[in-house]
């Protein structure tokens, strides 16, 4: 079966399943720059009381995340949005930088069609297309591994869907303080 071995791993697991109730925080600021940008910045802690997690009884805990977000939606003309951003993560010695844009137009006065790339630094290129109607939003990306990570995934990088619905959001240019939304 391409290598993988279905059969018995020689693994005993003390349990299969486990619940691990995990605390977050994060904030996010926005503000509108004239009448057609706005920007937003960021930032999160995750695992602040930092699980336990094994499935073999080992004192095994999750460690904090840092989670850094930013970017800007530029209004260039009545119907199109470029909208750049960046994330940056940290997690014990582990850390990630993605850039990127999105560029979106306006196909109806609720109605978006996105186009996109962001970059993972030293690591792979995300092109992504999405459509957005009355606040739900599907997005399908692609993983294209740029990384000796592709000699463990055979080059076939990965497949990423994403479903949102932003409840109250209002048709973009038409902010209000307490129902704006970034777009990512």
């Amino acid at each position: 079966m391409d290598g993988f071995n279905v059969g018995p791993n020689g693994e005993n697991f003390t349990q299969t399943s486990m619940i691990l109730p995990d605390v977050s925080i994060g904030l996010l600021w926005r503000s509108r720059i004239g009448k057609k940008n706005n920007l937003y910045l960021g930032g999160a802690y995750s695992h602040l009381n930092q699980p336990t997690e094994s499935f073999l009884g080992a004192d095994n805990k999750l460690s904090g995340k840092i989670t850094a977000h930013g970017g800007i939606d530029i209004g260039l003309g009545k119907y199109v949005i470029l909208t750049p951003g960046f994330m940056i993560l940290s997690q014990n010695t582990a850390s990630e930088i993605t850039i990127g844009t999105a560029l979106a137009y306006k196909l109806a006065e609720t109605s978006y069609l996105y186009v996109g790339a962001w970059y993972r630094v030293g690591d792979a290129i995300v092109p992504l297309v999405g459509y957005e109607w009355n606040g739900f939003r599907a997005g399908l990306s692609f993983d294209v591994t740029a990384s000796d990570i592709n000699l463990a995934t055979n080059s076939k990088g990965a497949v990423e869907v994403a479903l949102t619905y932003i409840h109250g959001q209002e048709p973009p240019r038409n902010f209000s303080p307490v129902k704006f939304c970034p777009r990512f």
